[in-house]
């Protein structure tokens, strides 16, 4: 696959036209919260059955016969044998819980995946999804001429005024490109075996998807030699700037930008890494043990001192950086070994691509949008990362159905009132943008797996 394959990019250009006829009655996005309210407060309404799994408790074995007694599931109740009348809202706590145990499910049957890919929304940025929304808000046909020259204003004014359909669009976007394009017989990104979506919704409102795959015959860190990790991870990621014409505007937006996210709990560093250490080639490196690190420690602290004074990358080859180090190679990766404290992925860049995203090598112009596409060495460190984004959306929502779900407990009320208030609470709390809103009440799948799980009770009571 010598370069990005025009076939592809033809057949999922035409695909996603097909978006072209959907039709949406509501295009009220005030109306859409009403209407996620009353069906969450229906939904609710309905577990009041409670739904409840065998257990012990105090010795006592409960059966299902036991619990269609007038009185059991007050005493369950009494017993803190607790119930998730949560399970089917889709953006709550103990939804995502489900999910979690799905995904690590997962990891441990399959094993490590191989990639952990993320892709964003260019909403204000797609050509065909703004020549939708000028049909269906302004009764209008843009030209791509016209869309090229609008201003951020109107484009974002468009997005705004139809967030169904923007996600609508996003969701048809997605699967056409897992589908038609990384699942091709092309395999852009290795033949895919399989795959853990999750969709997020980031602060401006739109959908992100961060993705797990797992790809056939890809090699391990821990079961590979370097050599063949590295040859594998360069056929398919790039930090290059070298992209053609057609590519140039797509590449700015893999250039990363520090924002307020960034540097969450006060942090004086980037969580993402940036701005990344420039590589003559792709390295896969340990961490640097203590005997050998003090020089090497000081050495770093001149590496990120050069680095974080250049914010658009630093006009220089790469053995003029390091003449301006005053380092030999050998120095300097040891020196930047001393940064991490597991094995790590340093991709090959110039000094000019210091803040740029890695992204599909071949498939830059194809998505038409922001991605991320990283190997995967540490199995349990990806676990964690991913669980942390499945309950992303919910950080400190667990924590506040726990204190309500406690109150009720205490309280000298009946099932009803306490499944009435833990409800309320949720409703009341839960942070929900247009374009999440619209996917919760089409019922578009917030998560997606190319496997499903079965809970086999009877083998974990062996």
């Amino acid at each position: 696959m010598a370069g990005s394959p025009p076939n592809l990019h033809t057949m999922y250009s035409r695909s996603v036209c097909i978006h072209d006829v959907l039709k949406v009655k509501d295009r009220v996005s005030a109306n859409m919260f009403f209407k996620l309210k009353k069906l969450q407060q229906q939904q609710i309404v309905n577990k009041v059955n409670l739904a409840v799994r065998r257990c012990k408790t105090k010795g006592k074995r409960f059966k299902a016969r036991e619990l269609l007694q007038d009185d059991a599931c007050e005493n369950l109740v009494r017993l803190y044998e607790g119930y998730r009348i949560f399970r089917t809202l889709r953006n709550s706590p103990s939804y995502l819980e489900k999910r979690k145990k799905d995904l690590m499910a997962m990891i441990r049957q399959l094993g490590c995946p191989t990639w952990f890919v993320s892709l964003s929304a260019a909403d204000t940025r797609w050509t065909d999804l703004l020549q939708i929304l000028g049909r269906l808000v302004d009764k209008k046909e843009y030209t791509d001429q016209e869309l090229k020259d609008m201003d951020w204003e109107s484009r974002t004014r468009l997005v705004r005024a139809d967030p169904v359909t923007c996600a609508r669009f996003f969701d048809n976007r997605l699967q056409l490109f897992l589908n038609h394009v990384l699942k091709s017989d092309l395999h852009p990104i290795g033949r895919i075996k399989d795959s853990f979506v999750r969709i997020e919704f980031q602060q401006r409102g739109s959908p992100h998807a961060h993705i797990m795959f797992w790809i056939h015959d890809a090699p391990k860190v821990d079961h590979s030699s370097p050599e063949e990790v590295t040859v594998f991870i360069d056929q398919h990621v790039s930090c290059s700037s070298k992209v053609d014409e057609e590519a140039a505007s797509l590449f700015e937006l893999q250039q990363h930008r520090h924002s307020k996210t960034c540097r969450k709990k006060q942090k004086a560093i980037c969580r993402f890494g940036f701005p990344k250490p420039p590589m003559a080639r792709t390295f896969v490196l340990e961490p640097l043990s203590s005997a050998e690190n003090q020089e090497a420690k000081v050495n770093y602290q001149k590496v990120e001192k050069i680095l974080s004074e250049h914010k658009d990358g630093i006009d220089m080859s790469y053995q003029e950086f390091l003449n301006t180090l005053e380092l030999t190679e050998e120095k300097y990766i040891d020196a930047v070994r001393t940064s991490i404290n597991r094995k790590t992925v340093f991709l090959q860049r110039q000094p000019q691509q210091i803040r740029v995203n890695p992204y599909m090598k071949h498939l830059l112009p194809i998505y038409g949008a922001n991605h991320d596409i990283q190997f995967i060495t540490d199995p349990f460190a990806c676990a964690m990362y991913i669980v942390a984004y499945m309950s992303k959306s919910q950080t400190g929502m667990s924590v506040l159905m726990d204190r309500v779900c406690k109150e009720a407990r205490e309280a000298s009320s009946d099932i009803r009132k306490q499944v009435r208030d833990m409800g309320k609470a949720f409703m009341n709390s839960v942070e929900v943008g247009a374009q999440e809103a619209a996917y919760l009440i089409l019922q578009l799948p917030v998560t997606r797996a190319s496997r499903s799980v079965i809970n086999n009770f009877a083998y974990y009571q062996k």
